[in-house]
């Protein structure tokens, strides 16, 4: 039998929330709202990632289900994504969806690489023949697609249209870490209301902003008390994966990995790190003033 899923709803600062478990350190910063039970017609093996649209309405994309889940903002559940009516037989292996600008979903999947549907959960149908999957996604204000993708030969930020056509490439990555970045999941990539990107890859403590012609505005920076730099990249050239493995292990035993990113309201984004089991965040004013840091959590925090 399922057990009830608790989810609670913290506010930092003034109406900025966020869905976490907190204790001392970090509750100098956030405070509870409530706590939401999500109803059981559904069983949920990992809520991966979560997304909430302007209604309060939760997208929950469970990686061990293989499904992607809406619930309303009392918990009770409306309606299980399926591709079948538009796409039968399509291989539903969800990466991680949210709701765009242009009030339809995205679903990232794991090849194909990515399905649309209405904001009430209707199939709309798949992307662009070219598209590929990305795990750090946003959306500009007229729907079009922001995301990070990583590769051995080049790291780049691409902004394509809803179908994932495309436009532009940009974007600034470390250079001395470029296999790491590979490598690592972690990160992310936010847009607001005024058409900036922000952008932080998984290896550096630094928040990238983007205005909308795709120009480096300013980089936001600090190192929480916590922070362990990466001093040593992957080797290059091997294809062994016990090597990989073993390399790895080396190169982040003990250092700090970005590892979320989020517009937490029109005034402030917040940054995640995990060092060692140790989760922190810090908060940030959209001009780069730093408003929190070393705010301390246990475990993993699942923020939408």
């Amino acid at each position: 039998q399922q057990k009830a899923l608790l989810i609670i709803l913290l506010v930092i600062l003034v109406a900025i929330t966020s869905i976490v478990t907190a204790n001392d350190e970090f509750q100098n910063h956030f405070y509870k709202v409530r706590t939401i039970q999500l109803s059981s017609e559904e069983l949920i093996g990992e809520i991966a990632h979560m997304d909430v649209d302007v209604t309060g309405n939760f997208l929950i994309t469970d990686f061990i289900g293989r499904q992607v889940l809406i619930f309303d903002k009392d918990g009770k559940f409306i309606k299980k994504l399926t591709t079948e009516p538009c796409h039968p037989g399509f291989n539903f292996a969800p990466l991680k969806a949210k709701y765009s600008t242009n009030k339809t979903i995205l679903l990232m999947n794991s090849g194909p690489w990515g399905f649309r549907f209405k904001n009430n959960g209707e199939c709309l149908g798949g992307m662009d023949k070219a598209f590929l999957a990305s795990t750090n996604f946003c959306f500009d204000l007229s729907g079009n697609i922001i995301a990070e993708y990583k590769d051995m030969n080049e790291n780049y930020l691409s902004k394509m249209d809803s179908l994932g056509k495309e436009i532009k490439r940009f974007g600034n990555f470390p250079k001395n870490f470029k296999n790491l970045l590979f490598r690592i999941e972690g990160g992310g990539i936010v847009c607001d209301q005024n058409g900036f990107i922000y952008h932080a890859n998984s290896v550096e403590p630094k928040i990238y902003k983007y205005n909308k012609d795709f120009k480096l505005v300013t980089v936001f920076t600090n190192e929480p008390s916590y922070y362990k730099r990466f001093t040593t990249d992957l080797k290059s050239g091997t294809n062994n994966r016990e090597e990989i493995v073993f390399e790895f292990s080396k190169a982040t035993k003990g250092k700090t990995l970005t590892y979320g990113l989020y517009l937490l309201d029109n005034n402030n984004i917040m940054i995640q790190y995990i060092t060692s089991g140790i989760c922190g965040v810090d908060v940030f004013d959209l001009t780069g003033k730093l408003l929190v840091t070393d705010a301390i959590v246990p475990g993993a925090i699942i923020c939408a």
